[in-house]
């Protein structure tokens, strides 16, 4: 589905040269199979006889039996020609049009090209290159929440590598969903940036000297659990207090506690 989305304006050129009639007069549920079966035979290493079978069959189910005549019939002229071979005939050459030429080879909408263009301020290979990176799939960045989980588990994941900055951070270099990872659905672990992690690390370890008072004092809770032993994150894990603290608020101890958690969750 995300393949197809990416690229949309790609396939529906394509399919657009593959119907007797404007797109707009394509009923949107056929183009959204055809988009899908496209992305099959032109985006994957699906065999073509089973990406033309798997897409017929899936027309036949939601749109009905004459609808799935037209996708076969469709699919059937993509088939003829891999991806290169369609942009070689779709696309406008790049000396006649340079920003419809690229909007259909990388699929972005021409007034995004035109945006992107100039604000790289001329020159083919830099807006070739931005306009590839830009289809890539992106990363998914997790990060491990102290005492509730860790790098070694998330580790385990396919295509799982270590993050560049946070000793929290792990990547999930294919993307991927989230909620399909053990740790997230149990909210042990979760999606964040490595940039939000280590702002977190830095408030937590800031040096807490300075004056009390000012309004601030609190009598601490005789209720309160032992105190962690080190600084932030506890090597005791969720079941451990942060130091009782004669200040609250924003600034002090158990207020940054309480605001750094909430933000690693």
């Amino acid at each position: 589905m995300y393949g197809t989305l990416r690229r949309q304006g790609t396939y529906d050129a394509i399919v657009a040269a593959c119907v007797d009639r404007p797109l707009r007069e394509v009923d949107p549920p056929v183009l959204d199979v055809l988009g899908l079966g496209v992305h099959q035979l032109l985006g994957t290493r699906i065999p073509s006889h089973a990406a033309v079978s798997a897409t017929v069959e899936l027309a036949r189910v939601v749109l009905g039996d004459g609808r799935a005549k037209f996708v076969n019939a469709v699919l059937r002229k993509v088939a003829q020609d891999d991806l290169d071979g369609w942009l070689e005939r779709v696309a406008p050459p790049y000396d006649e049009d340079p920003e419809d030429h690229l909007a259909v080879v990388h699929s972005h909408p021409r007034w995004v090209v035109s945006a992107l263009w100039d604000s790289l301020g001329g020159g083919r290979s830099g807006i070739e290159d931005l306009l590839a990176a830009d289809n890539e799939r992106p990363e998914v960045t997790l990060v491990a929440r102290p005492g509730r989980a860790t790098t070694t588990e998330l580790l385990g994941e396919e295509a799982a590598v270590p993050g560049r900055w946070s000793p929290y951070a792990v990547r999930l270099t294919e993307g991927g969903e989230p909620g399909a990872v053990a740790a997230v659905r149990e909210g042990r672990a979760g999606v964040q940036d490595e940039g939000s992690q280590l702002v977190a690390l830095a408030l937590a370890n800031a040096p807490l000297d300075g004056p009390t008072g000012g309004g601030w004092t609190a009598a601490p809770d005789p209720a309160a659990r032992p105190p962690c032993s080190g600084r932030w994150p506890p090597s005791g894990g969720p079941s451990c207090s942060p130091p009782r603290s004669s200040r609250t608020g924003p600034d002090s101890w158990p207020g940054r506690w309480t605001a750094i958690r909430g933000r690693t969750r």
